[in-house]
């Protein structure tokens, strides 16, 4: 009995209305001591918060704020920026001065050949390379029978005005026929002093007048 009297003290058993007044204040004054608890528990993790936060180094915004190593590996930085900048813009040049050459010759082409070639070897998914190696192959002449019309060409160049009216004309043709002979390693244009030759042999059956 003496058990059951001991473990029956322990609980609070409310039986009117005067046993419930003092618990309001027991509840109110643990739930004080709580708050003070929390108070003080946030202002202490405030405390370490602010600690943290001031111990954030500052993120430099100017090059002034770096230090003496970072500026160095800053300008290194920035000259080697420059440096690839450059060499940018020149290649960037380079490929438009090429990728314009390319659209004039792709004009020439469809503007100078026939449409039937151009379906035959002018395809769409060919490239400009593509479409002059088919039409070489189609329409092409070999290289020996180039060399004989360069001959033929430069031969006739080399035949005497009887007079200077047209001397423009006739230095033009002569210029561009030998050109074309010494691109294609034609016999009579391979050695200067045949070619000097051929051509004061030329200029001096002219009458000047």
């Amino acid at each position: 009995m003496a058990t059951i009297q001991t473990q029956r003290d322990a609980t609070v058993i409310l039986t009117d209305s005067s046993n419930w007044i003092p618990c309001p204040s027991a509840a109110s004054s643990h739930t004080t001591r709580n708050a003070r608890c929390n108070t003080r528990g946030s202002a202490q993790d405030t405390t370490e918060m602010s600690t943290t936060t001031s111990q954030i180094p500052t993120i430099p915004t100017r090059v002034s704020e770096l230090s003496e190593k970072g500026q160095e590996a800053y300008k290194e930085d920035r000259d080697d920026y420059k440096l690839r900048l450059e060499s940018y813009k020149i290649r960037e040049r380079d490929y438009q001065e090429e990728s314009n050459k390319i659209s004039k010759m792709v004009e020439h082409i469809l503007t100078t050949v026939t449409p039937h070639l151009q379906l035959s070897c002018c395809t769409e998914n060919g490239t400009p390379r593509d479409w002059i190696t088919a039409l070489q192959d189609t329409v092409g002449v070999d290289e020996d029978e180039e060399r004989a019309r360069a001959r033929e060409r430069y031969q006739a160049a080399l035949k005497p005005m009887r007079s200077t009216t047209n001397w423009e004309t006739w230095l033009n043709e002569y210029d561009q026929a030998a050109t074309r002979a010494e691109t294609l390693e034609v016999a009579e244009v391979m050695q200067t002093q045949a070619v000097i030759d051929d051509f004061l042999g030329s200029v001096s059956k002219m009458a000047f007048y």
